[in-house]
């Protein structure tokens, strides 16, 4: 068997994740861990109920891994402690009884950096959980790299990017115009009242997303809000040329603790502008602004107060160059091979070493 030019020995594998408790919430949070199952189950890993390891792991692991086979069970850090089940347990139950499958996280987010102390005391308590698994998963080489540096014992590996579920049709051939749009939960995302500060020339910007405070935006003809929709009708409303990735309170950059997590996260709306085949543009200061340019599929910007002149100056010959590479990484987001490619480095590693 084969991904990626990786030959993994041996079909013998079998290999489960745990199913989250399903949530109706418009957000990245609940999107990003739904995709992940989807595609885990597009490479045939079967689920666990979170609920039925609850209410007794021994007997949940001895029915549905048993003894004689070998593979992976996949959780998703941090949102596996939200539900009402028992980590430590789980995991030396695993070591215990069942040491032919491997635990593996999937790190989405490190909660002491994105809220808390790690900046004043450079400490990761998240590590005394993450250390009792076999495998990581980290969501790019910054975060892998911090996990590593502060003490990660297990092997770890780098998603890249997150893939992106598209369940429904979308426009695959975009026009080149100065208009972009800001999908994402708006709470945090102060920097769009003061849009109206900008020289906005020709261009123009659609916002999506829940959490907008009508009484604190400054109307202008350039920056209109479109409402909130669920993920898979925003995916066919946008008609926009460019996908804008921004985050914080300020336009010159991005500022607060939220923006200072940017280097060690992988912002899910990156993966949904690239899964539409949208060129995106987005902050110098993120983890992904690297890999966007590298593959000449979008621009990275210092100031959001360079936008207007960004969208205004980029050719329609350069534009459509940036839609084919934007369009080839889409193919590969919306069938999850970025996370296939992290699967099965693991299950190669697990059986060659």
């Amino acid at each position: 068997m084969t991904r990626s030019g990786l030959t993994v020995p041996g079909d013998s594998m079998k290999n489960y994740y745990i199913a989250l408790t399903p949530t109706l919430e418009n957000t990245a949070w609940s999107k990003a861990t739904d995709d992940v199952e989807y595609f885990l189950c597009k490479m045939n890993f079967q689920p666990i109920p979170v609920s039925a390891c609850g209410q007794n792991t021994e007997v949940c692991l001895s029915q549905m891994l048993g003894q004689q086979s070998q593979g992976i069970v996949l959780l998703q850090y941090p949102k596996i402690l939200f539900e009402n089940f028992n980590l430590s347990g789980f995991l030396n139950c695993m070591k215990r009884n069942h040491q032919n499958y491997k635990s593996v996280a999937l790190v989405h987010d490190l909660d002491s950096i994105r809220f808390g102390n790690f900046f004043l005391d450079g400490q990761l308590p998240e590590l005394a959980a993450l250390n009792q698994f076999d495998y990581l998963i980290a969501v790019n080489d910054s975060m892998a790299a911090v996990l590593k540096e502060h003490g990660a014992k297990p092997p770890i590996y780098s998603l890249t990017l997150f893939d992106y579920r598209l369940d429904s049709g979308f426009e695959m051939h975009r026009s080149w115009s100065p208009t972009a749009v800001f999908a994402g939960n708006l709470k945090y995302e102060k920097f769009i009242y003061q849009l109206h500060e900008l020289d906005w020339k020709s261009s123009t910007l659609n916002v999506y997303g829940p959490n907008f405070d009508a009484s604190s935006f400054v109307s202008c003809t350039a920056v209109t809000y479109c409402g909130e929709l669920p993920p898979d009708a925003l995916a066919t409303e946008v008609a926009d040329s460019y996908g804008l990735c921004w985050e914080g309170d300020s336009l010159d950059r991005c500022r607060g603790k939220i923006s200072a997590y940017l280097k060690y996260t992988n912002p899910y709306k990156v993966s949904f502008y690239l899964a539409l085949g949208l060129p995106v543009i987005l902050s110098k200061q993120m983890a992904a602004a690297s890999f966007i340019e590298q593959n000449n599929a979008g621009v990275a910007i210092d100031s959001l107060r360079k936008l207007p002149e960004v969208l205004t100056a980029i050719s329609e010959r350069e534009y459509q160059s940036m839609c084919e590479n934007c369009l080839r990484l889409s193919q590969k987001l919306r069938h999850g091979y970025f996370l296939s490619c992290a699967v099965q480095q693991i299950e190669y590693d697990m059986q060659t070493t």
